[in-house]
């Protein structure tokens, strides 16, 4: 079988695993908010299911990352996608918020092996598939998560019972445990051990591109954290909108996200990274500005829209410098997934404190701080030599022709 139907195999197979995971991670995040709505849990407490999740993500990230980079892929996706299987199941038997907070963190470690074996195995991939679709893999995830599974959990918690709709979550995670493992990659185990190993996370946080990646991941995790936490339960108990309406808002992010994720890598690459971040970051401003300071629903629609773009901006170039940078793939996933769940965490339990002292809709202002700073940091900054990201493609392309990357197998 050639090359270029292998890779185009690998691609599309990869991207239906995709939009299946962000299916039900988007599903679930309606389902454990009205699941916690009906156990009468507070905004703090609420906060606190949903950051339980994301601390125990960021707590194994990279640990999996080790793991999965000396091991296989296809096997931590495989263990950890089974195990979500029966947890979901579970879930159904619920009486209390502090056992859905405990299940929680139980999801939260199965997830991070599922998300550090895609994205290890992507980022490995992409510079064969071509840079130009760095933005498929968290697009298709994100259509999913932010598009399709709010949707499907309103839906099915409609149509069926809340357990109802937790069952065919865990039998989803059950086909793509099966999914999964024809399509990500069965790496040997190593035979001799990697001499860089023992330094390996000072190296990658000596790379610039992987340090400032991280941090505007983690800057938007943090933000989209608990905009996608608390958002429906502001529209729904503080500014009196339908449950439908709520989704809705949900949804015009998520499709603004998609949207720049798959369309627009080309117009952000040529855009070039230093404005590319300035535009996206100050979208993010914007946008939380909006959502903090209105209750009128056109503006707080418009806010929804520019905060999906200002985050799928921020993304695609970030990963697409991670992609290039001459790095482990496995070692830099588990690192940039940490981040990003760090400033989960942090979205979701310190925003429900603060909210349960400011107001929900103040935290926002919180959250759009480090955003003001980052553009006013830019444009007052003399100018420099622009990183543009065809040039870092060319450098690395060079850099990899003579140095490959150890654990690219």
């Amino acid at each position: 079988m050639s090359t270029g139907h292998n890779k185009q195999r690998f691609f599309v197979s990869f991207i239906l695993l995709s939009l299946l995971s962000g299916l039900t991670i988007g599903m679930n995040k309606i389902l454990i908010t009205l699941l916690g709505l009906s156990l009468d849990a507070e905004s703090w407490q609420l906060g606190l299911i949903s950051g339980a999740e994301s601390l125990a993500m960021a707590a194994v990230t990279l640990p999996a990352g080790l793991l999965i980079g000396r091991y296989s892929p296809r096997l931590g996706y495989l263990a950890a996608s089974l195990l979500l299987t029966l947890l979901y199941l579970t879930l159904a038997q619920v009486q209390h918020w502090l056992q859905l907070a405990f299940l929680m963190i139980l999801c939260g470690i199965c997830i991070a092996f599922r998300i550090v074996a895609m994205s290890s195995s992507f980022l490995q991939r992409l510079p064969e598939i071509g840079t130009h679709r760095a933005g498929w893999y968290k697009g298709t995830l994100s259509l999913g998560t932010m598009a399709l599974g709010p949707l499907a959990g309103h839906s099915l918690s409609h149509a069926f019972s809340l357990d109802g709709a937790l069952g065919t979550s865990a039998g989803l995670f059950a086909a793509m445990a099966l999914l999964g493992w024809f399509t990500l990659p069965d790496s040997p185990r190593r035979s001799a051990p990697d001499p860089s190993r023992s330094h390996w996370l000072a190296a990658l946080w000596s790379n610039r591109s992987v340090r400032e990646a991280c941090l505007f991941e983690g800057l938007g995790g943090s933000l989209f954290a608990f905009y996608s936490t608390f958002m429906l339960v502001i529209a729904i108990k503080e500014l009196h909108w339908s449950q439908s309406e709520g989704v809705a808002l949900l949804i015009t992010s998520g499709a603004a996200y998609v949207s720049v994720l798959l369309g627009l890598g080309q117009p952000l690459r040529r855009l070039g990274e230093a404005r590319a971040y300035r535009l996206s970051h100050s979208l993010l401003f914007g946008g939380a500005l909006l959502l903090a300071c209105s209750a009128w629903q056109p503006l707080l629609f418009l806010g929804a829209l520019a905060l999906g773009t200002g985050i799928g901006g921020n993304h695609l170039v970030n990963v697409t410098r991670v992609a290039l940078s001459p790095v482990n793939k496995s070692h830099v996933s588990g690192l940039m997934t940490l981040c990003q769940m760090a400033g989960s965490s942090t979205g979701a339990i310190v925003g429900g404190w603060l909210g349960a002292w400011l107001g929900l809709q103040p935290v926002f202002l919180v959250l759009a701080l480090p955003w003001l700073i980052r553009v006013l940091a830019t444009l007052l900054a003399a100018p420099a030599t622009p990183a543009i990201l065809n040039h870092l493609e060319s450098d690395n392309e060079r850099i990899e022709s003579s140095s490959p990357e150890p654990d690219a197998r």
